[in-house]
């Protein structure tokens, strides 16, 4: 199975860099290794292949990374035998033998001293890590989209390029969406000025081509499924977990996280929140984020026990929300101490 569905190419005349987010399986590294392959082949213009950490960039290769391009853009490599990737050089061998380099792959820790020729393009693989912990640098992940564009600043030294940050959708928010000012929740956002476009992909054509596979068998009426099939993250919530609070509730206090204000109630042993009720200014303003929709580091520091508090509550399923949103922006909170 494979599904093309953005019109978005190396070279575009209003969009550097590209954020594309999907549930797994519908071929998004598939389809820019091999553009950006081409583009190679083409223009002799290679691309960076990025990974987080040599650990995930092994295991990449070891799997195969060109097995799966190979496989669905057959007619496009007749003339082209296999590949090879050799200290972080990736060629292509065609059918004399000879080696053509069309990119190199490269990990978050190679920020220093890389020597980055001939390349206009990059492609950041698995983006979107799986709990706030897995980002370098510390402090629930902030850190690390600055890491990362000064690996883009190293790589490219000035010159003009395009890339796509590819992810699935495991999270409700994380670090690259703060640190580009992408909107909270949204599916689709440009930037002109910025030269960034944002898109969450769950159109049914992909649906379609993934009907009756053995994956959407096996996992019918699990969470999975509305994962991989839908457009929830795996982190969304049991809509028995969703309920306005009682008349009776107290509340205990006010959070701001992504520009919305939720308030904190009590009521027999239950924790509700919601995001219609007003601030209580008796009570303290928990900041999670900052002015610039970026993770508040001094709120982490500074509110563990807080945390600790919610998670427990969280985990003994004694917490509800008046909707959705409401609980993928507490889950966001709760994600900070993992």
């Amino acid at each position: 199975m494979y599904y093309n569905p953005f019109p978005w190419k190396i070279g575009d005349d209003k969009y550097n860099l590209l954020l594309s987010e999907s549930p797994r399986g519908i071929g998004k590294t598939t389809r820019h290794l091999h553009e950006s392959t081409m583009h190679a082949i083409e223009t002799e213009n290679r691309f960076i292949y990025i990974r987080r950490s040599d650990r995930e960039m092994e295991l990449t290769l070891n799997i195969g990374l060109y097995d799966s391009v190979f496989s669905v853009f057959n007619d496009d490599y007749k003339n082209y035998l296999s590949y090879k990737i050799y200290k972080n050089n990736i060629y292509l061998i065609n059918n004399d033998q000879k080696e053509i380099q069309v990119g190199y792959a490269i990990t978050l820790n190679n920020v220093k001293s890389i020597a980055i020729q001939n390349a206009d393009n990059f492609i950041f693989d698995e983006y979107i890590a799986s709990r706030r912990s897995a980002y370098k640098g510390g402090d629930a992940g902030i850190n690390e989209p600055e890491m990362f564009c000064k690996l883009l600043e190293t790589c490219f030294r000035g010159r003009k390029f395009w890339g796509a940050l590819l992810g699935n959708h495991d999270m409700p928010s994380n670090p690259y969406h703060e640190y580009f000012k992408i909107p909270f929740g949204v599916k689709e956002f440009k930037d002109k000025s910025r030269g960034i476009f944002y898109k969450f992909w769950d159109k049914p054509e992909w649906m379609n081509n993934k009907t009756d596979s053995t994956i959407d068998i096996i996992t019918k009426g699990t969470a999975y499924h509305d994962y991989s099939f839908g457009d929830k993250s795996l982190t969304e919530i049991d809509s028995d977990l969703i309920c306005n609070k009682p008349n009776q509730s107290t509340q205990i206090a006010n959070i701001k996280i992504f520009g919305k204000l939720l308030t904190v109630w009590y009521y027999d042993d239950i924790i509700y929140i919601t995001d219609k009720c007003g601030l209580n200014e008796n009570l303290p303003v928990m900041s999670v984020s900052t002015k610039d929709m970026t993770i508040n580091t001094e709120f982490i520091r500074y509110n563990s026990q807080f945390l600790i508090f919610m998670r427990a509550y969280y985990g003994k399923g004694r917490v509800r929300f008046n909707n959705q949103s409401t609980a993928e922006l507490i889950l966001v909170m709760l994600s900070l101490n993992d």
